[in-house]
């Protein structure tokens, strides 16, 4: 029997599950060859961050996926505390503008990096009004 704990473990998925990657800054690099050689279908690609930070890589990696032939959808990681109405502005300006065969943009909300979110601040009711934004 193997060991585990040198093997990576990866997850059986069904025949009929999609594989994607999301990437950013932290991927330079990427030989996206290989990962589309993998059978990965998909990535999610990180435009922008809070109400003033976009991605340095997020115009290579949204490009090379679609050279690679993966389909390839954008997303920003929402800031609760930032201004809700900034933070789209940002993200659309970075965007642009999504092909039709692009997937939609995607809300990154991670509770790990902000406080607890309560009614009385800009949280879940920034986070309808960045979706429902443009």
């Amino acid at each position: 029997m193997a060991d585990r704990t040198t093997e990576p473990f990866e997850p059986p998925l069904p025949q009929d599950w999609a594989r994607g990657i999301d990437v950013s800054k932290w991927q330079q690099g990427l030989d996206w060859a290989a990962v589309a050689q993998a059978g990965f279908a998909f990535a999610f690609v990180k435009a922008t961050e809070g109400d003033d930070y976009t991605d340095p890589t997020f115009q290579t990696h949204w490009q090379a996926a679609r050279d690679h032939g993966l389909l390839r959808g954008p997303y920003h990681l929402f800031w609760p505390e930032d201004d809700h109405q900034q933070q789209a502005d940002l993200f659309v300006k970075t965007v642009r503008r999504l092909e039709l065969d692009d997937l939609p943009p995607i809300l990154d909300v991670e509770a790990r990096i902000t406080r607890p979110l309560s009614p009385t601040r800009n949280g879940w009711r920034g986070f309808r009004a960045w979706l429902e934004h443009h």
